[in-house]
């Protein structure tokens, strides 16, 4: 972790001189193989992958950090580690996955390391069957337990990576096969149980996803994802700034369509803002981005 410290003597509200960078880095025992795999690795192979392949020293750079992530799943159950301690593995000391880990965390290797067998054979036993808890027992393993059930941070990469593996291999073989039904099945469940239509006074075309929690209730909150591209750009040109809260809550209709909604003037488009910082998440860009280059609509460019 690296924090800058920002100097410089000001004058009447203007700097006079440079400013000066201070940095501090605070250094952990662990690796977060997480981060490592998603921002290192993943960067490594997309760099390669939009360099027509021909960058072969970021082909080796993905080797050398792909190879020393493999050691992360070097443990009794080939559940990964998300904190690998390379001094512990230096000196042969046993290290095992996490017994209250983070689902997103656990799973997004899945673009670079295909395996969600796992997943796969408990995804029909958890408390909503279809969709994972975040949090889960990967010592275990048991990804079953009676926790909140998010389609937002800390799971959404899960359901991300299932088309995304399916595209990567080309909808082809028993493995893309089952990536596909894994996100066919998450999806029906979403749709389901997690999908609401919020109370809008123009009856804008959107819906928001809720979380689920160990009741099996609906807290009709909705994180960065939104629920949909279009959902995202309505939170982002709904609020004062034009950025959507990190997590918010809307009032909901009974079911999925639209129903009749008079706000007060000068009230909140929201019933309550529940996480109110913004925290840089790519996500509701990608998803406009994403939209545009799937349907060619230049309105797409405008809402970005």
């Amino acid at each position: 972790m690296m924090s800058l410290n920002l100097d410089s003597s000001t004058s009447g509200g203007l700097s006079s001189s440079p400013p000066t960078y201070r940095a501090s880095i605070l250094v952990s025992d662990n690796v977060n193989m997480f981060e490592s795999i998603i921002r290192y690795l993943g960067g490594f192979i997309a760099t390669y992958d939009v360099s027509d392949c021909k960058d072969a020293r970021l082909l080796q750079k993905a080797i050398e950090v792909n190879d020393m992530a493999y050691a992360s799943f070097d443990t009794p159950n080939r559940m990964p580690m998300t904190r690998w301690n390379p001094q512990k593995a230096v000196n042969r000391q046993q290290q095992l996955p996490e017994e209250f880990g983070i689902i997103a965390e656990m799973a997004s290797a899945s673009v670079e390391f295909t395996q969600f067998n796992v997943m796969d054979e408990q995804q029909s036993r958890t408390k909503l069957p279809g969709m994972w808890p975040v949090g889960v027992n990967a010592k275990a393993p048991d990804l079953t337990n009676e926790g909140q059930i998010v389609l937002g941070a800390m799971s959404d990469s899960v359901y991300e990576y299932l088309p995304e593996m399916y595209q990567l291999l080309g909808g082809a073989g028993e493995t893309a096969q089952q990536y596909r039904r894994m996100y066919d099945y998450a999806m029906t469940t979403v749709i389901d149980h997690s999908l609401f239509g919020p109370m809008v006074e123009d009856k804008a075309d959107i819906l928001v996803t809720s979380s689920v929690g160990a009741d099996g209730r609906m807290d009709s909150s909705g994180q960065h994802l939104g629920g949909s591209s279009q959902t995202a750009v309505y939170a982002y040109e709904d609020t004062p700034l034009d950025i959507m809260l990190e997590v918010l809550s809307m009032y909901d209709c009974s079911d999925l369509s639209e129903c009749d909604y008079t706000r007060e003037p000068g009230a909140s488009p929201f019933s309550n803002m529940n996480d109110a910082r913004y925290i840089l998440r790519p996500e509701a860009i990608e998803s406009v981005f994403h939209m545009y280059r799937i349907t060619g609509d230049s309105t797409y460019q405008d809402k970005a």
